[in-house]
């Protein structure tokens, strides 16, 4: 439980909006995935903007960041 609390929370906010967003774009969109390319690059699509949004927070003064987290986590 201890390594638990070292994990930051904007890691774990994007990693759980990353798949959060490929779920969303594999199978509710009518995407035609036709090569295992075309996959990976949907998968690192979903996984590249959550962390770029959510490691915008490292640069906010600490009492924003979780309210900054929160919001970005509720609108994607």
């Amino acid at each position: 439980m201890n390594r638990m609390k070292r994990i930051p929370l904007f890691i774990i906010a994007a990693i759980l909006v990353g798949i959060k967003t490929y779920v969303v774009y594999r199978f509710y969109f009518d995407l035609s995935i036709e090569s295992l390319f075309q996959e990976i690059i949907l998968l690192v699509n979903a996984f590249a903007i959550s962390m770029f949004l959510f490691f915008i927070a490292v640069w906010l003064k600490p009492k924003s960041q979780k309210r900054y987290i929160l919001t970005t986590g509720i609108v994607l």
